[in-house]
Parts: C-alpha cells; structure tokens; sequence
C-alpha cells in the first residue's frame, strides 16, 4: 500500500506541474480566447484527476490507520492476557520464597496439594504449636 501511496504521490505532483502551467496560460496578458477557454477547461480537468488522486491517498491512509489500531488492539489483548501470568509467575516466586523463608527458621514444608500451591505447615520450634497457611 505504501508503495501505490508512492505512486499516487508522483502523478499528482505531475498533475500540479500541470495546473501550474495551465494557470500561466490563463494569466497571460493577452491570450486568445479559444487558448484561454481551452486552458481554463484543462485546469478543470486536472483538478478533478487530482481530487480523485487525493481521495484515494486518504483512502489508503485510512486503511493503514485501521490496520495500525487493529494491531494495537491486538497487542493490548495480548499484554492483559499476558499480564496476569506474569503477576500469577510472581505470586508463585514469592510464595516459594516464603517458604524456603520459612524452612531456614525451623518450620517444615509438609506438601503440595493437587493444584500445584504448597501447602505449608509451620511449627515453630519455641512454642509446639501448628499453623497452616
């Protein structure tokens, strides 16, 4: 698309080059009249062209603005479908960190239930009791 961008960029600088020219004739002091008609009617004519060349440069911008906005939604969607791995990543390091936390003070680890969280039992060795978190 950038390149038919490109393309459409080229012909309407060849269609101002020519509405230039075509208004110098016009603006001759002296011109005969069916030259000046004549030039008057071809600057119409490449107005036109260079309207339907500019219509269809926005239309390609627009496409291109479509797809980038498609694109972020895109990479939006992924980064919140990403993002809570990644938080759910962290609670499982701090939790294993609290753990071997836990392990270094004389409490002990007694296993992991079915959904893949620990199941800590912590004893303290002072007082005999038990807690589990």
């Amino acid at each position: 698309q950038l390149s038919r961008m490109r393309e459409l960029d080229v012909t309407y600088q060849a269609f101002l080059k020519d509405i230039d020219h075509q208004k110098d004739i016009i603006l001759v002091k002296d011109p005969e009249s069916h030259v000046r008609k004549r030039a008057i009617v071809r600057l119409q004519q490449t107005l036109i062209q260079a309207q339907e060349v500019g219509d269809e440069k926005l239309q390609i911008a627009q496409q291109i603005c479509d797809l980038i906005e498609n694109k972020a939604r895109q990479l939006e969607l992924d980064f919140k479908i990403l993002d809570p791995l990644k938080s759910f990543s962290k609670e499982a390091d701090s939790l294993d960190n609290n753990i071997k936390e836990s392990a270094g003070q004389g409490r002990e680890v007694q296993g992991v239930i079915q959904t893949g969280v620990p199941v800590v039992s912590l004893r303290d060795a002072n007082s005999g009791g038990e807690r589990q978190s």
